[in-house]
């Protein structure tokens, strides 16, 4: 950050593009294909101030009058960001796959938003034949687009990564994420990478919208990553949150509760499931625990109108802000709020 005041100069103090800075979408551009196997020239990247404005302009990009797809349950944020863009809905279930590609042939979605590297909630990571049979739905109208949402995508744990959905289809798919996760929530710093398509509607009808991350903050993280500092700190926080994942779930293993619970969609990603059979369902589960002073999230609380199916008695566990300190303790208040 000194670095930048001290070298920055009148490009701080200049308008930002519209796009966001070249050199940070350059960087962006080049991180993309080196881990996620997406080849996006800068100019088909936007930058902006997090996930939810993003969303916003890209709904105006695509149009209003068209039929989300939403998966069910998923990330209830971007089901209420739609609704306030008084766009339509559908909620699209899922299968052990992810995203279930027969529903969504059965469905009325132009534009299909999903979570491929790891669910959320579920936690599946979507293979390769699904993300194909996506693609041929895409494939099939004209308009059809899918918006990779590549969340958490940087933390994978077991097995090699799956390339990004985007480098199967440029064309067809909408690709975002963010640096929230991998960096800090208070860094409102996401993208998008635009098809040509919807980047030529862009630059026709939107190219207005001034960028609203500030120059400052753009170029600090041009410099962190440019200097290879931010790999060094994906690998970093990669190491540290494996380790507090695995510390986790041998303490819940370990404890009493260790014979009725299950563990599910913990290869990837910052949080995990866990089934939980005591005989207690969802509500109980969530609220004895929050009595113990634990908090966890029932599945169905990710749930769209309610209908999604979810497995019973099953609780979120996240773990990217947990100290080491205190995971043994937080397992005992449960091991008393969820035991025999």
């Amino acid at each position: 950050a000194r670095k930048v005041l001290s070298e920055g100069g009148e490009e701080l103090l200049n308008s930002a593009d519209p796009q966001g800075a070249p050199v940070l979408r350059m960087e962006i551009s080049k991180f993309l294909h080196d881990f996620r196997g997406i080849n996006a020239h800068p100019d088909q990247i936007v930058v902006g101030a997090g996930s939810e404005y993003l969303l916003g302009l890209l709904i105006q990009i695509l149009g209003r009058k068209r039929t989300y797809g939403v998966e069910n349950p998923g990330y209830p944020k971007n089901s209420r960001i739609y609704q306030g863009n008084d766009v339509k809905i559908v909620p699209v279930p899922l299968d052990d796959q992810g995203l279930s590609a027969k529903e969504l042939q059965k469905s009325e979605a132009e534009i299909v938003h999903i979570t491929p590297s790891h669910q959320f909630p579920l936690g599946m990571v979507m293979p390769v034949s699904r993300r194909v049979a996506l693609l041929r739905w895409a494939r099939e109208k004209d308009g059809r687009y899918i918006l990779e949402d590549d969340y958490d995508s940087e933390f994978r744990f077991a097995g090699r990564p799956i390339p990004a959905l985007q480098g199967l289809d440029p064309e067809k798919v909408i690709y975002t994420n963010s640096f929230t996760r991998s960096l800090a929530p208070s860094l409102r710093i996401s993208y998008l990478v635009l098809p040509p398509r919807l980047l030529e509607v862009y630059r026709e009808k939107y190219l207005f919208y001034s960028c609203p991350v500030p120059g400052f903050d753009q170029h600090t993280l041009y410099r962190f990553m440019s200097g290879g500092h931010f790999e060094r700190h994906l690998n970093r926080m990669r190491n540290a949150y494996k380790e507090r994942r695995d510390q986790l779930v041998s303490a819940v293993m370990k404890s009493r509760l260790g014979k009725s619970v299950e563990v599910i969609g913990s290869d990837a990603g910052l949080h995990f499931l866990l089934k939980v059979n005591n005989g207690m369902n969802e509500e109980r589960l969530v609220a004895t625990a929050k009595a113990a002073g634990v908090r966890v999230y029932g599945v169905t609380e990710y749930c769209v109108q309610k209908n999604g199916k979810c497995p019973r008695s099953t609780v979120v566990m996240g773990y990217s802000g947990f100290p080491s300190k205190d995971i043994s303790p937080a397992v005992r208040r449960l091991e008393e709020a969820w035991g025999d």
